[in-house]
């Protein structure tokens, strides 16, 4: 284990049922234990400062808990970048990041979906660099159906349709920590 890593455990305390870091009774300067650490960037991301260097809550997350250098990439399984619970974070490749997101949706309003000039609505996904044709279909909601399908398929647990409700239940579990803190 690396000196950095060593000195996160002795410094931070990381509860990895809520994901939440705290400082320690080791922390340094004005720091006080039990002290939340972090703030949120303008992306959504908590960031820490330790030793002069910005790091992101789910690195040092996966540092304290483990206690090793994380992977390249960490994916927040249910897409909420503020949960840092350990069974919420993941080792992935960049596609695989890129396909658990929420982003880009077509002008019609679901993702993967174009409308025609013929009124009917062409289903299609990009995979590994190359798109792949879904067919036509008459609804838009048959469209997005083929490319929901085809996301599970190509993208296995790393399609953001394997669990539509989990950036919710992530969402609700962090409020629910919160307040059972705040009322004892």
């Amino acid at each position: 284990m690396n000196e950095v890593i060593a000195l996160m455990r002795e410094r931070l305390n990381y509860d990895a049922e809520t994901g939440v870091l705290t400082y320690s009774k080791q922390a340094k300067g004005n720091k006080r234990d039990g002290d939340k650490v972090g703030c949120i960037d303008r992306h959504g991301y908590i960031k820490v400062m330790f030793q002069r260097k910005m790091y992101f809550a789910h690195r040092i997350a996966w540092m304290v808990h483990y206690g090793s250098e994380p992977p390249e990439l960490i994916d927040h399984i249910n897409r909420d970048k503020q949960d840092n619970r350990i069974a919420n974070l993941r080792a992935c490749t960049k596609p695989q990041n890129s396909a658990n997101t929420t982003a880009s949706r077509s002008k019609n309003g679901l993702r993967g979906t174009v409308r025609l000039k013929n009124g009917r609505f062409r289903a299609q996904i990009k995979h590994e660099g190359h798109i792949h044709y879904l067919g036509m279909h008459d609804t838009r909601d048959a469209a997005h159906t083929a490319y929901q399908q085809a996301s599970i398929r190509l993208y296995g647990e790393f399609s953001p349709y394997v669990r539509p409700l989990a950036a919710k239940e992530g969402a609700q579990q962090r409020r629910k920590t919160n307040h059972e803190k705040t009322n004892t």
